[in-house]
């Protein structure tokens, strides 16, 4: 539920690095995903305050899970930005770049899981 963070994460790096311009319409709906995620972070957070539950590290560990999850929007909304910066001049059909992503991904684990294993 928290990835939805990575619209605005995108939207602002669009902003800063390709100078796109947002309407009114594209920050209202920005804002009604941010109310979703904080929503739902909340929660995540509220729920590991549980009262029967003596562990107090529950709560440290989600702050901890959220905020890494935060930065790992970061780095892929960098990714995406990226491509487009780069693929911008080129016609590519969009399922030949997913294909060819999803395969060099494969061959990039198939190298390195036995590495790691």
């Amino acid at each position: 539920m928290m990835r939805g963070i990575i619209v605005l994460i995108t939207a602002i790096m669009s902003i800063f690095f390709l100078g796109k311009k947002q309407y009114c319409h594209h920050w209202s709906s920005l804002f009604t995903i941010v109310l979703g995620v904080f929503i739902v972070g909340l929660v995540g957070i509220l729920a590991s305050n549980d009262k029967n539950d003596t562990d107090s590290t529950k709560t440290p560990t989600t702050v901890t899970g959220i905020v890494l999850l935060l930065i790992a929007q970061c780095f892929t909304g960098a990714q995406f930005i990226t491509e487009e910066k780069i693929l911008a001049g080129y016609y590519l059909d969009p399922l030949l770049v997913v294909g060819l992503e999803g395969f060099w991904g494969c061959v990039y684990y198939a190298i390195l899981l036995p590495i790691f294993q």
